[in-house]
């Protein structure tokens, strides 16, 4: 099982589907919940374990519970590692967490953009 989750809702796949390629690239993706599996408890062990809790923020993020909760646990463990996925969609309740914004970052190869998040995912802040 992967130690980096990403929380992600169902509409903001396709925008944060750039950073899923990376996270591929790199072999920190994992989608180890294989269907007909309960996922809660299985969740549940992932933000407790996860050394870091990716959460791309949109507006529709930003209203979704699930998104919610998985943003809330990767805070008050010290795991969280805000991705901006909209311009200005960062939530006053976690603005203490330095965010890195891709809300224009398509996935280029020119991985400018992305290098304070993968600084802090493979421990070398």
């Amino acid at each position: 099982m992967a130690d980096i989750f990403l929380s992600c809702t169902h509409i903001d796949r396709p925008h944060a589907r750039p950073i899923v390629d990376l996270l591929e690239q790199q072999g920190w993706w994992d989608r180890s919940i294989e269907p007909g599996i309960p996922w809660r408890p299985k969740l549940d062990v992932v933000l407790g374990n996860g050394r870091a809790i990716i959460v791309p923020w949109s507006q529709t993020s930003t209203a979704n519970e699930w998104f919610c909760h998985e943003t809330r646990a990767g805070k008050k463990k010290g795991a969280l590692v805000p991705i901006l996925l909209d311009e200005d969609e960062f939530p006053f309740e976690s603005a203490t967490v330095q965010a890195t914004d891709l809300s224009h970052w398509k996935g280029e190869t020119d991985r400018a953009k992305v290098e304070a998040p993968l600084r802090r995912l493979t421990g070398s802040c």
